[in-house]
């Protein structure tokens, strides 16, 4: 009895099991069947032989020590492009900073010597200095 209320328990877990649909179960698994494809392809491009035979094995070593030195030679020229990037962007700024404070340092300018303007006589004569109001 104990066995039959047991086998009667497991099939209609099987059949709950079965019948549970998992939303694109199939897409994820041939997804993940063709990154698999595709990574294998890849190397084998890239090595231009199959890493699996042992023949090539020296040649395939010898490909990764030429790919690492490679990476190696790029990643102290990318570091070296960084803070060249970094001074120049530095540079930049101060620049840009320094033109913003033109027009003020125009009107102090034109301000200190509003005495000489007046004193020459600045018969109506308009000057036109980036900033100013005047005109």
């Amino acid at each position: 009895q104990n066995l039959l209320y047991e086998k009667d328990y497991l099939q209609k877990q099987i059949r709950s099991c079965r019948d549970y649909e998992t939303l694109q179960l199939e897409q994820m698994a041939h997804d993940e069947g063709f990154e698999t494809k595709q990574k294998k392809c890849a190397v084998e491009t890239f090595l231009g032989v199959t890493e699996r035979d042992p023949t090539n094995h020296e040649s395939v070593i010898q490909k990764l020590h030429i790919e690492i030195d490679l990476r190696g030679k790029m990643q102290t020229e990318l570091k070296q492009q960084e803070s060249l990037l970094k001074k120049t962007k530095e540079e930049l700024t101060k620049k840009r900073d320094f033109l913003k404070q033109i027009p003020s340092k125009l009107k102090g300018v034109e301000q200190s010597t509003a005495g000489l303007q007046s004193f020459f006589g600045d018969s109506g004569r308009s000057t036109k200095f980036i900033g100013s109001k005047r005109q």
